[in-house]
């Protein structure tokens, strides 16, 4: 089980090195560009079509980095998981809260073209961000997989999906200025809640259970059937609101 959970953390680290980078911003033929500046228009015109348009991930967090996680030993690099490493000179390097963003985008459809005088653009974005915070404790528990009870309250996860529309230009003024400007239409697709006030996990050798406290929500704009399921856990005390049937209140407007 610890040599998946090692694989796990390794390529978790690696991804987030890598969707970091933000060199098409500095990229004067990257067609995405635009969407981090509208002002940062291409060099030529594009169309983008269903399955071949780009995607892009950005990770924020404050707790994920290599020396946090691996570690030179005399065999090589090895991950927290290795017991050679020391546990706890892992966990002091660990805020209390471990907060994880994610921000990610799949263009579904754009066109962008140059005309005369300026540049415009159009297209349809399929959004999702995602925000986690995990306690320290959830680390102890992972590392040491040692009967005992662990608490681990103030955890978190949300999510949020929609569709964003939109329509841009960017205007050259003069020959060292543009200035841009996008008008976005958002269709909130899906949104989840789960916010655990109290979560006291106890584990021996026949099983592990759980102590909770906290709400649950969610709302779509689609009919959805939902349901809790548990297997090794015992729920207590957390209430549940289902997602609604259709709800076409879930909509926005934005401008960049």
């Amino acid at each position: 089980m610890k040599k998946y959970i090692s694989l796990l953390a390794a390529t978790v680290i690696t991804f987030t090195a890598a969707a970091q980078m933000r060199t098409s911003y500095f990229m004067e033929g990257s067609t995405f560009r635009t969407d981090m500046n509208p002002a940062l228009a291409p060099t030529r015109g594009y169309v983008m079509l269903p399955t071949v348009g780009g995607i892009g991930v950005g990770i924020n967090n404050n707790f994920l980095s290599v020396n946090n996680f691996l570690y030179p030993t005399d065999n090589g690099l090895v991950t927290f998981l290795n017991k050679a490493v020391d546990k706890n000179d892992f966990l002091n390097k660990l805020p209390n809260n471990n907060i994880l963003d994610v921000n990610a985008s799949v263009q579904l459809m754009a066109i962008g073209s140059h005309t005369k005088k300026f540049f415009w653009n159009t297209g349809i974005n399929l959004r999702a961000t995602t925000d986690v915070n995990i306690p320290k404790e959830f680390f102890s528990l992972l590392t040491t997989l040692e009967q005992g009870s662990y608490d681990m309250s103030d955890m978190r996860i949300g999510l949020n999906t929609y569709l964003e529309t939109y329509v841009g230009a960017a205007i050259p003024i003069k020959d060292f200025m543009t200035i841009g400007f996008r008008v976005k239409g958002l269709i909130g697709i899906a949104q989840a809640n789960a916010n655990i006030d109290r979560m006291n996990v106890t584990v021996n050798d026949e099983r592990v259970t759980a102590e909770l406290s906290g709400t649950l929500r969610g709302n779509s704009i689609l009919k959805s059937n939902t349901y809790m399921h548990g297997t090794e856990f015992d729920f207590k005390n957390l209430t549940f609101n289902g997602f609604s049937d259709i709800n076409m209140k879930n909509l926005g407007l934005g401008v960049d």
